[in-house]
């Protein structure tokens, strides 16, 4: 997360692809997320990034929402922004104060990822003189407080990594310096934390309604074993029932929740002309169905004395028009 740099301007795939290649080779599975794809290279599978160049810390502090809305959860998150707000002259004097915020945004929205905080790069003056003066000195400060609110969050000296010669325009690294950048990424990487992120215990780190209404996605920090997708250890709110969990097999961090649109009822008045429909007033247990698609004849909801062989109160939903039973 960042921006030109993070972008890799100045060579394909930037600091990007070395890591790649860096954390592949030393047995990762790497996945590489973001909604911004921009300046792949033949060796980078995987191009998913969030570089903007140009972009300041108060931009990119601005998008985070929309971003965490889109991506997969990370395990890592990595963060170089900041010199922009030198260049473009943005209230210098509290660019610390916006990157704490930044950090705490990231922290709480995403608090099982570990976010490693660099500090700038080296550049040409005025501005390296700026940076070295009101920035670079505060930011190992700002992360440890962020670290003693229980944050994981921690400090990368990313500066020392690549030299000014290794910057033809004095603000990009050219080839050279992005692969000395995805050395020192690969280094904090390997040496602070394991592939799989925090050392807690796995825990739910959100959920989300699937597109087809029927389902729910609860998605843990880290893998899960197989036997967390036990339907008893998941319940929902509203009358929603739980028929089916199924733990994604790849990511091991996904289970899916099969849910149903079906409310159970008492005081239940059916008056039709159906036949074999029983009709009378004030039943102690009933069950309605609402859903935005049609349905098939099998129980899935398990609804006591519905039917799989005849349409009824306990049907599947299935992709099709509006149908109210």
């Amino acid at each position: 997360m960042g921006d030109s740099i993070t972008y890799g301007f100045g060579a394909a795939g930037g600091y990007r692809a070395p890591l790649y290649q860096l954390l592949t080779h030393a047995g990762d599975n790497v996945d590489f997320v973001g909604t911004q794809n921009g300046n792949g290279v033949a060796g980078l599978p995987d191009g998913d990034h969030e570089g903007h160049p140009g972009w300041r810390i108060d931009q990119i502090y601005s998008i985070i929402p929309s971003v965490f809305d889109q991506t997969a959860n990370p395990d890592v998150i990595l963060v170089l922004i900041g010199t922009n707000d030198y260049s473009q002259g943005d209230d210098t004097a509290h660019a610390t104060n916006r990157l704490e915020t930044l950090i705490a945004n990231l922290a709480t929205r995403r608090p099982y990822a570990q976010i490693l905080i660099a500090n700038l790069l080296v550049r040409g003056e005025p501005f390296n003189t700026q940076i070295q003066t009101t920035f670079n000195p505060f930011v190992r400060g700002v992360v440890n407080r962020q670290r003693a609110l229980g944050r994981e969050v921690y400090f990368d000296d990313l500066r020392r990594a690549v030299p000014l010669a290794d910057m033809p325009d004095q603000l990009h690294p050219n080839l050279t310096g992005y692969r000395k950048m995805a050395t020192n990424w690969f280094g904090a990487i390997t040496n602070l934390f394991t592939p799989e992120g925090s050392s807690n215990a796995p825990a739910i780190a959100r959920a989300y309604a699937s597109t087809s209404l029927t389902d729910v996605v609860v998605v843990f920090s880290k893998p899960v074993a197989d036997d967390a997708a036990a339907v008893t250890h998941f319940s929902l709110s509203g009358w929603v029932t739980v028929p089916e969990a199924v733990l994604n097999p790849l990511t091991k961090r996904e289970v899916t929740l099969t849910t149903t649109t079906q409310q159970p009822v008492t005081n239940l008045n059916v008056f039709s002309s159906v036949a074999g429909i029983v009709n009378g007033t004030n039943f102690q247990g009933g069950n309605l169905e609402f859903w935005p698609f049609n349905y098939s004849l099998a129980n899935s909801a398990r609804v006591p004395n519905a039917s799989d062989t005849v349409y009824d109160w306990g049907d599947k939903p299935t992709p099709g028009n509006v149908s109210i039973p």
